[in-house]
């Protein structure tokens, strides 16, 4: 190996951060342990359809004498709520 070479390679090694190595070993170890059909279902956007459907919950509100039925979620205020 030549001077240049182990220098460069020297120098990508001092430029890893901790963090950078953590980041990419803890991706690549999801990676590997995620069932294909759980990467699938995050590709459709399954889990955010699931979540739709078990964080909302259902609300009647009476304004100015008019009811509304709605599905919210939970965190949701009730100027939000109001102002849709």
């Amino acid at each position: 190996m030549s001077k240049k070479n182990q220098d460069t390679s020297n120098e990508n090694i001092s430029n890893a951060t901790r963090r950078g190595f953590l980041k990419q070993s803890s991706l690549l170890t999801a990676l590997a342990l995620a069932p294909a059909t759980v990467v699938k279902a995050a590709e459709n956007q399954w889990d955010e359809k699931l979540a739709d459907v078990f964080e909302k919950m259902p609300v009647t509100l009476d304004v100015n004498g008019v009811k509304h039925s709605l599905q919210i979620e939970p965190r949701v205020t009730l100027l939000d709520t109001l102002r849709e």
